[in-house]
């Protein structure tokens, strides 16, 4: 990748010095060497010792933003460089791949909510004091100084679970631990998942082999099941955790301790 391409590959076109090319896309003439020596960008053309880029590093520079702005680190990019130079994958194709990877599984966005619209949301549920216990736990976050007050929620998803929670008899700080909890042992579960399926899916380590239709169906169809399937094998352990805390006689023992 690295190195110039001469001029009688002829593949590209040739109409920008790198001073041009860096005044047309707005990428400095450093980072752009920079790309083109990690293996980011391809080659210029030489004519005799001046180098000159066409519009494919135009278009290239364009790309390398668009994968940073998702969150690729340079070293990704390149490997995915490599499988478009080897026309093993289009880029588009990647990118569409990727968009339909990351798109959002909770479906729980953040909001902006004043005192009015939380109260609406708990309904029968909201009591003095609720909105600084929720503060507590960091369910809510307030904006500013400003009054009326707003707040941002983090998540609408917990907000309610929280509520329901506190109405079922679990207080605010409890149902929080619970969340931090089952947070960090389902991230562990959740890495070693991906991590398996990365393997199912790309054995090689190779994203340009893979028929990306093919995948993006069996996203899909994860996606319709993950919810079912860890609902039911949660509800199995909680089933059984119960039982055998219950064969231990551990809710008989935490009863003699209260009386």
């Amino acid at each position: 990748m690295n190195g110039s391409t001469e001029e009688t590959k002829g593949e590209l076109s040739a109409d920008y010095t790198i001073d041009e090319l860096s005044a047309k896309t707005g990428v400095p003439s450093r980072t752009i060497r920079f790309y083109q020596a990690k293996g980011a960008l391809q080659p210029p053309i030489k004519k005799g010792r001046v180098a000159y880029y066409g519009e494919e590093h135009v278009e290239r520079l364009k790309v390398v933003a668009t994968l940073q702005d998702r969150g690729l680190n340079l070293r990704a990019i390149c490997d995915l460089a490599n499988q478009i130079n080897n026309r093993n994958l289009s880029v588009y194709e990647w990118l569409g791949l990727e968009e339909r990877i990351q798109a959002s599984w909770a479906e729980d966005e953040p909001k902006i909510m004043n005192e009015s619209e939380i109260q609406e949301f708990a309904g029968s549920h909201f009591r003095p004091g609720l909105i600084a216990d929720l503060e507590k736990i960091d369910r809510l976050r307030r904006e500013g100084s400003k009054r009326p007050a707003s707040f941002f929620v983090p998540s609408i998803g917990l907000l309610r679970i929280s509520l329901k929670l506190e109405a079922g008899g679990v207080d605010l700080k409890t149902g929080k631990a619970a969340s931090e909890l089952m947070k960090r042992r389902l991230g562990k579960m959740a890495d070693e998942l991906i991590a398996l399926f990365v393997q199912h899916f790309f054995p090689e380590g190779d994203v340009g082999q893979v028929d990306t239709q093919k995948l993006s169906r069996s996203i899909q169809t994860l996606r319709e099941i993950w919810f079912e399937s860890t609902r039911l094998l949660f509800a199995q352990e909680i089933e059984r955790a119960i039982r055998e805390s219950f064969e231990r006689g551990d809710f008989l023992k935490k009863k003699r301790r209260r009386l």
